[in-house]
């Protein structure tokens, strides 16, 4: 029995052994913190084959079969013990571990290698499992050394100093010293300039910006990475600003109000290429008013009476930066809303959930948005077939449309209460139009539209029909082909023979997409309609004997590019956002281009008429603007070949 104590115990500490070197690798070697469930598989694995040789000579009496299986069961359990016990001790100490404090060290100096004394350094901690940031300030000493205390994890540190551009880097600091956090700081510029409108007018009370276009090693080697430029003060009564502490890079320039929203940004495009380290003498920037680019108007409630504190937002993607908050009066005016690469807006606001009013055009001043009275909705589902209740379903919100603006509500979630014999009920549903997707087994999933009265609860009764079965078949030059295909209720490939049978989806008008992969060059898609209790046959043909390839330059380092070829023009851009485009756009091929002077190629596309166009990204407009649309025509089996040079487009400023 003493022997076989020792043997458990010994495992044991084997156990504790496995965890506790994946806890000093996780904190003292890694470059990052991880936790122990990668590990878990292996020290369970190692501890079941610690006890089973500790235990392997219980029982010896006993029959194998029974000896073994004793075995087993015990070690088995004791490796659980082991484990749990394991991973309170390591949660217990793993508190005393977050005392241990982290070193940063370094050097900062001059590009001729000299020390710079008085630096100002930040330190911050980045890591999301610590609430805040809990941050160490210093300076450098007369040799240009400096030495904070963190905790062990991911940390930023700022750097500035009189004279030079500000600069940082990101590192994860281990338990213990961590030295040559070193920077090599360059010299920095200032500019100054005026801001005036079209007229030449100066504009007063604006800050000017300067956001680096790409942050850049400032020496081989070296980790540390330019800052972002001091903010200037706001423009004096003849427009003049100053902005000190820039970079030697290409930076994109900003206009703000005093409130902080965007006046332009960027202001026409605007760049301004520092990186030779020499700044202009005088930077005149021209803003258009604000107020003469705007969406306003005013958002109440269903009797009329003005909402106050509801956020209105233009949903740029690349950042909400175009808000407001409404007033006393309900009222909300989104400014400046010029050089963003459109003319249209998706406009939405939160009171009491997200409502979204799209296709706004631009300069709507007198936009009535309504939050719509809510009432509870009672319902009931039936089998149309057979009139007995469906006992068991679900019910899922698609949307809400507001009727008296037009604002929809997408998929909000609403947890129904289910009652007996096919009957549940969902509150606080707006009035207005609402739809509703039942599902059910056997009878798949069928879309409702419900009108919803306000105040007084809404009875409905679903009648299920039956599935609504989409039957697809794919071919490529008419040969049946295996292609990825998105539809209602599924999202997959076909099969070997190109055929494929969904009867998952909702009835109703649907878009069907086809295409080679996720990240795909080409696309198909098609229109269906599907009824509930029928069978909807598509054939699609996704083939294509044309190609279009070529080259395309342009003068702007910063920015990509992207080749579109559509059945129709899309004069106001398209979005920027990466993945599928809308089918809306009618693309079917599209290239993304990276690097000016590379190659694009579009095909396999079919012969017909189509539109050829080419987009800049910029990474701070709404839509890519086309620089080149040209209306082309593909005959069966062509090669067409189009060079793009985008260099003389006045892309940019």
């Amino acid at each position: 029995m003493k022997k076989w104590l020792v043997a458990n115990l010994l495992a044991a500490v084997g156990v504790f052994a496995l965890i506790a070197v994946t806890v000093v690798y996780n904190v003292c070697v890694r470059t990052h913190r991880v936790h122990l469930a990668w590990a878990a598989g292996f020290i369970l694995a190692a501890g079941f084959a610690f006890f089973c040789v500790a235990n392997r000579g219980l029982w010896r009496s006993r029959g194998p079969v029974l000896r073994g299986l004793a075995i087993v069961l015990l070690s088995a359990a004791l490796t659980v013990a082991a484990f749990i016990g394991s991973l309170v001790v390591v949660r217990v100490a793993g508190a005393f571990v977050e005392l241990i404090p982290a070193f940063v060290s370094g050097r900062v100096v001059d590009a001729a290698g000299q020390p710079v004394a008085g630096a100002r350094l930040k330190l911050y901690e980045t890591q999301a499992e610590y609430p805040g940031q809990r941050t160490a300030e210093g300076q450098t000493d007369a040799d240009g050394r400096f030495r904070l205390r963190t905790r062990a994890g991911y940390n930023g540190l700022d750097v500035r100093a009189d004279g030079y551009a500000s600069m940082n880097r990101h590192q994860y600091a281990r338990i213990g010293p961590n030295r040559n956090w070193d920077f090599e700081l360059v010299p920095a510029l200032t500019v100054s300039g005026r801001v005036v409108d079209t007229a030449g007018r100066p504009v007063p009370d604006r800050f000017v910006g300067f956001s680096p276009m790409r942050l850049r090693r400032p020496a081989e080697g070296d980790s540390a990475l330019f800052g972002y430029g001091l903010p200037s003060e706001p423009t004096d009564a003849e427009g003049r600003f100053t902005v000190a502490g820039l970079a030697p890079c290409m930076h994109q320039i900003e206009v703000r109000s005093k409130e902080g929203d965007f006046q332009q940004n960027p202001v026409n495009r605007r760049r301004l290429d520092l990186a030779s380290g020499r700044a202009p003498e005088s930077l005149e920037l021209v803003v258009r008013p604000a107020d003469d680019f705007a969406i306003a108007g005013r958002v109440t409630d269903a009797a009329g009476r003005p909402l106050e504190h509801v956020w209105v937002d233009t949903y740029i993607p690349s950042g909400s930066h175009w808000t407001d908050w409404t007033d006393k009066q309900g009222a909300f005016r989104l400014r400046g809303l010029d050089g963003i690469g459109t003319t249209t807006f998706s406009v939405g606001f939160n009171a009491s959930g997200d409502w979204v009013l799209r296709n706004v055009p631009l300069n709507a001043t007198n936009l009535h948005l309504t939050v719509p009275d809510v009432a509870p909705l009672r319902g009931a589902v039936r089998d149309a077939r057979t009139g007995k209740a469906v006992k068991k379903f679900e019910v899922e919100v698609v949307r809400f449309r507001c009727p008296d603006s037009g604002a929809v509500r997408e998929k909000s979630y609403y947890r129904p209460r289910y009652l007996p014999d096919g009957r549940f009920e969902l509150h606080g549903v707006p009035a207005g139009v609402a739809t509703f997707d039942v599902s059910a087994p056997g009878l798949g999933t069928q879309r409702f539209d419900v009108d919803m009265a306000a105040g007084a609860p809404t009875e409905a009764t679903f009648e299920m029909k039956g599935p609504a079965v989409l039957e697809i078949d794919v071919a490529k030059d008419g040969v049946p082909t295996n292609v990825n295909l998105c539809a209602p209720g599924w999202k997959g490939g076909c099969t070997s023979n190109g055929h494929v049978r969904i009867d998952s989806g909702p009835n109703g008008k649907h878009r069907v997409w086809f295409f080679d992969g996720y990240n795909s060059s080409w696309q198909r898609s098609a229109e269906v309609e599907l009824r509930s209790g029928e069978t909807t046959r598509l054939a699609v043909d996704v083939g294509g004997t044309c190609e279009i390839r070529g080259k395309v330059v342009w003068p702007d380092e910063y920015a990509s590019c992207e080749v579109r070829l559509a059945s129709k023009p899309a004069r106001d851009g398209w979005t920027t956002c990466h993945g599928l485009p809308n089918p809306e756009e009618g693309v079917i091929a599209y290239d993304h281009v990276s690097r000016s002077g590379a190659d694009y190629r579009l095909g396999p596309v079919p012969a017909g008429r189509w539109y050829l166009m080419v987009g800049m990204d910029d990474r701070y407009v709404y839509r890519m603007t086309p620089i080149e649309s040209r209306e082309i025509e593909l005959k069966d089996g062509e090669t067409l070949e189009l060079d793009f040079d985008l260099t003389e487009s006045g892309a940019f400023e």
